[in-house]
């Protein structure tokens, strides 16, 4: 759970290696466990949810705050790529 500037960059370093487009699929209501757990571990893809009903009644998320889920198979390499971002188009695109 972050917020949706800090999600963003998890969405390049999960495509930096191999490119391609990142698809999501969220449901509005008691959906973000599956969304943001299941799915991720059924497919091998990351998937964000913006927070349903469900979660948004019964925790602390902020209004301004989001979910993501990341497969474990794959966060050494996300955590990889986003070092490299980091390295390069991150603090370029943040510079004011």
């Amino acid at each position: 759970m972050d917020r949706p500037e800090n999600i963003y960059w998890i969405i390049p370093a999960s495509t930096y290696c191999k490119g391609g487009r990142v698809n999501f699929s969220c449901a509005a209501f008691q959906a973000t466990c599956a969304d943001t757990t299941i799915l991720p571990g059924l497919t091998g893809d990351i998937n964000v949810s913006l927070g349903c009903f469900g979660c948004r009644k019964a925790t602390d998320i902020e209004n301004d705050e989001m979910l993501i889920g990341i497969p474990f198979n794959r966060l050494e390499e996300i955590v990889n790529s986003l070092e490299k971002l980091y390295e390069g188009p991150l603090p370029k695109a943040r510079k004011k």
